[in-house]
């Protein structure tokens, strides 16, 4: 009986095993013993629930609630009931309609017995591993050196550490000391449902591989990398750097020259850049597949190197990047995070080649066209030897350059910066995903726009801008939406920042160049404009069913805002500097998606759900 209904119900909600499976972070082959009978859960226990909620979420997301509904002979209006009541309806209906009145009743919350837990995610894990360890986020704060609002984001599960960092190791470390000190071991092998080896090395290892492992690997936290770099990027000043003329080479040294090692590529870059900025030239074109050792290794010549790169920037010198990204998302993000600061500076477009990396060589190119050329190409076994040329002979120049251009050619965008107005996202693109830390302006009524304005004193020319802007943004909304889905990950109000003045509206930073975003006296909401947003929401999401609105506890990135597609990732600094980084690597999209895709699975609610807590602040 419960097999055949269960299968009724995954046809009725159009959800396959495979999907099934994959929202309830269930192994498809539990699924597929479910389907088959050979596995039936408790009609009283937390499987069975589970499976319900699942199901019903399921049909929730792909519109057929009414034909669930109609199954199960839930009848009413279409908003009437709640998602429990209709999750409670469904249990009863796969196991024949009666309930077993001599099973104890359904708990209202996961069984106490920690072997009866199950967790979804790394959010669940830690939390539960922080009130058996008996720590405060404050107190893990202290004693892993990161701030309190740091392991807030990992508990609700908006931020999750790279399982191989330090970061990871020092959060293991400190929750397996302060469980052994109260004497939880049984209870933590109970929430992993694995033995705790009694050796620390081997138990932290454990410990580490049950709260950030996973069967399918996780590249979600080079994402997260990335992000975080953007989100708290603050501009240095540039006072540190050495005059660039203490960092060239002096001009009788310009010449050609063979060069060794590591140490003779770092002075053939000198070379390179200090002749770049004497001779006046206006376009670096740059590769290089060796590792990031020789720019990063020597303290000395990264002072160098950044004066005159900075340098170059100041004066408006273009710069191409080929970088070597045939690797993994977390070098990737790496090289990016690297170049960063230049990367501000909007001289620099970059991009990766779709052709696979030769392992036996190594090969260098920097080029200005027509001045002069830094080129090498080694044995991968020399490791750090190897033989660099610095040409200035025209014929060799313009083979490099032919040979950059074949490279160039073979290459895609890898990241661009975009205008802050400029429409990154394709108009046609498949689905947009946007993680905001406060109401989108493309959801904001047109009069709440014009109350903030006109509170704010912006003249006629900055409204106009601030208009169009909104107005171009809600109709690529609703364009979306019309044929595929817009999910929006945003944090709602709680009611002391709302009343307080604390909620920022979604609009461009340039538009205030002299206050930016978040910082005080930015027209913020009143709670009258919050309730009319809000009310605008509720809205196109009745309108549009592909609309959806995902409730945060708090804004993954305070300072940033994410629009992702398939193919491409915008991320918007919404403090000065205020830059769009355009990101369009299939393997940097998809960690960024499965990042979104996290979030989206651990909070996302139904439509009758998510619709009451929003009426609240109606």
């Amino acid at each position: 009986m419960f097999a055949e209904r269960l299968k009724e119900v995954m046809e009725t909600v159009e959800v396959t095993a495979a999907d099934l499976a994959r929202a309830s972070g269930r192994d498809p082959s539990g699924i597929s013993r479910l389907c088959s009978g050979a596995r039936v859960p408790s009609r009283n226990g937390q499987a069975a629930r589970r499976l319900a909620e699942e199901l019903y979420l399921c049909a929730d997301e792909n519109g057929t609630v009414p034909g669930l509904r109609a199954l199960i002979g839930y009848e009413g209006r279409e908003d009437s009931g709640s998602a429990e009541e209709l999750t409670d309806r469904l249990t009863v209906w796969l196991f024949g309609g009666q309930e077993d009145k001599s099973a104890p009743a359904r708990p209202s919350r996961p069984a106490a017995s920690p072997a009866g837990v199950r967790f979804r995610s790394f959010g669940e894990k830690f939390s539960a591993l922080m009130n058996l360890a008996d720590l405060s986020n404050v107190r893990m704060g202290k004693l892993t050196n990161l701030d309190a609002s740091y392991i807030s984001r990992f508990r609700s599960g908006l931020r999750q550490p790279n399982p191989n960092s330090p970061v990871a190791d020092s959060l293991c470390a400190v929750l397996l000391r302060r469980i052994r000190m109260r004497k939880e071991e049984d209870t933590l092998a109970a929430l992993m449902k694995t033995e705790l080896p009694a050796g620390s090395t081997e138990a932290l290892i454990v410990l580490r591989d049950w709260l950030l492992g996973g069967d399918v690997p996780d590249d979600s936290p080079a994402a997260e990398n990335l992000l975080e770099n953007i989100d708290r990027y603050a501009p240095e000043p540039l006072t540190g750097l050495i005059p660039w003329e203490d960092a060239a080479p002096a001009p009788e040294e310009e010449g050609e020259a063979v060069l060794f090692d590591q140490s003779g590529l770092r002075e053939a870059v000198l070379r390179f850049l200090g002749s770049v900025l004497r001779r006046g030239g206006r376009e670096l074109l740059l590769y290089s597949d060796l590792t990031m050792d020789w720019m990063v290794g020597d303290p000395v010549f990264r002072l160098k190197w950044a004066s005159l790169m900075f340098e170059c920037v100041r004066r408006g010198v273009r710069i191409k990047i080929i970088h070597n990204l045939d690797r993994d998302p977390g070098e990737m993000t790496a090289a990016i995070t690297n170049w960063l600061p230049l990367y501000m500076s909007g001289m620099i477009e970059s991009f990766c080649c779709r052709r696979v990396r030769d392992s036996r060589f190594t090969h260098t190119l920097f080029l200005c066209p027509g001045l002069a050329c830094v080129e090498g190409s080694n044995a991968a076994a020399l490791g750090e030897e190897g033989v660099f040329r610095y040409h200035t002979d025209p014929r060799l120049l313009d083979l490099s350059r032919r040979a950059f251009d074949g490279l160039l050619a073979e290459s895609g965008s890898l990241l661009r910066i975009a205008g802050e107005a400029e429409d990154v996202i394709p108009a046609e693109s498949s689905g947009v995903t946007v993680l905001g830390a406060t109401l989108s302006l493309a959801t904001m009524p047109a009069h709440v726009l014009s109350s903030m304005l006109a509170r704010c004193g912006a003249d006629e020319e900055v409204a106009r801008a601030a208009e169009e802007l909104r107005r171009r943004r809600a109709e690529r909304l609703e364009e979306t939406a019309e044929r595929s889905f817009v999910h929006e990950c945003i944090p709602t109000a709680e009611d002391d920042a709302l009343f307080g003045g604390g909620i920022p509206a979604d609009l461009p930073a340039g538009l205030f160049p002299a206050t930016g975003l978040f910082p005080e006296g930015f027209p913020a909401y009143t709670p009258q404009e919050y309730a009319e947003h809000v009310r605008n929401i509720i809205r196109l999401s009745e309108l549009h069913p592909n609309y959806r609105i995902c409730p945060l506890p708090d804004a993954p990135f305070a300072n940033t805002r994410i629009v992702l597609t398939e193919d491409c990732a915008a991320v918007t600094r919404l403090r000065q500097p205020c830059v769009t980084f355009v990101l369009s690597h299939p393997d940097l999209c998809s960690a960024f998606l499965r990042y979104a895709g996290r979030l989206k699975e651990q909070y996302r609610r139904d439509r009758i759900t998510l619709k009451r807590m929003l009426e609240r602040y109606l």
